[in-house]
């Protein structure tokens, strides 16, 4: 598997999805979209996701990430997600995107909007290779 995702309205309570890292560290892309979504024509989309990484049951925070551009790789995963065929994400966008190294284990990945906010969105989980 190389991708896995889910796309649903996104509730008060948020959007969780489960993944597995077997083997050794893997670099992964995981990326939580609403405004992007809308861009491509969906309807209702949330306005700012906000992602959140987790292990050992939900009860470790791994890493939280919030509006794609402003994070310190913002470059790399734009290149990233072109080489992966992942939809293109507006510059500037309030979508959230983490990309970085995982070890083995049991992990899930947790959109909710900022301020309480709702509505469409998706969560894609890439594993690098």
């Amino acid at each position: 598997m190389s991708n896995l995702s889910t796309n649903t309205s996104v509730g008060a309570g948020g959007l969780t999805t489960g993944f597995v890292v077997v083997g050794d560290n893997r670099r992964v892309m995981i990326r939580a979209v609403g405004p992007g979504l809308g861009a491509l024509g969906v309807p209702g989309t949330m306005a700012d996701p906000m992602l959140e990484i987790k292990t050992n049951g939900g009860a470790t925070s791994v890493a939280t990430g919030d509006d794609w551009g402003d994070e310190s790789n913002a470059a790399d995963i734009l290149v990233t997600a072109a080489a992966l065929g992942a939809f293109g994400l507006p510059v500037g966008s309030a979508d959230a995107v983490i990309m970085m190294s995982l070890d083995a284990g049991v992990y899930t990945a947790t959109v909710n909007g900022k301020a309480g906010g709702t509505g469409q969105a998706i969560i894609e989980v890439y594993v690098l290779e």
